[in-house]
């Protein structure tokens, strides 16, 4: 669980393993297409811009603005480096000259082994369409 604002809509979906969980408005298509093609998602943001805006980021205070503006119109997924792996594949030819930018964040320890991806919000429905063909 997190201790962070829920700042957009959200509804609840039923995920592949039966339990009943609430996914941003926005990203609840993406999420339930994403299963349906067996991908595993661990969070996503419809409008990463307007969360930060809204408090719902570890990033400090002072730098909320400066980060908002940066991913506005920008939703996040975040799912196994695998799975990013092949969503990326199926995508890359969207994610060309469109600001795409998936990342591995690297610890001490090593990679973790999930991935996320910024891209614009504007797309979801191609992603969508993407993964119903």
């Amino acid at each position: 669980m997190t201790d962070l604002p829920q700042v957009h809509p959200t509804r609840r979906v039923r995920t592949p393993t039966g339990e009943i969980i609430q996914v941003d408005v926005g990203m609840a298509d993406l999420v339930q297409a994403l299963w349906a093609k067996g991908y595993t998602t661990l969070m996503c943001c419809q409008d990463a811009g307007e969360a930060i805006r809204g408090g719902a980021t570890r990033i400090p205070p002072e730098r909320w603005e400066r980060y908002a503006a940066f991913y506005d119109g920008f939703a996040w997924l975040t799912m196994p480096v695998a799975d990013m792996q092949r969503l990326v594949a199926l995508t890359a030819d969207l994610a060309e000259g469109n600001g795409w930018a998936p990342n591995i964040r690297i610890r001490p320890t090593g990679p973790t082994e999930f991935a996320s991806l910024h891209f614009p919000a504007r797309q979801i429905d191609e992603v969508i369409r993407r993964l119903d063909v």
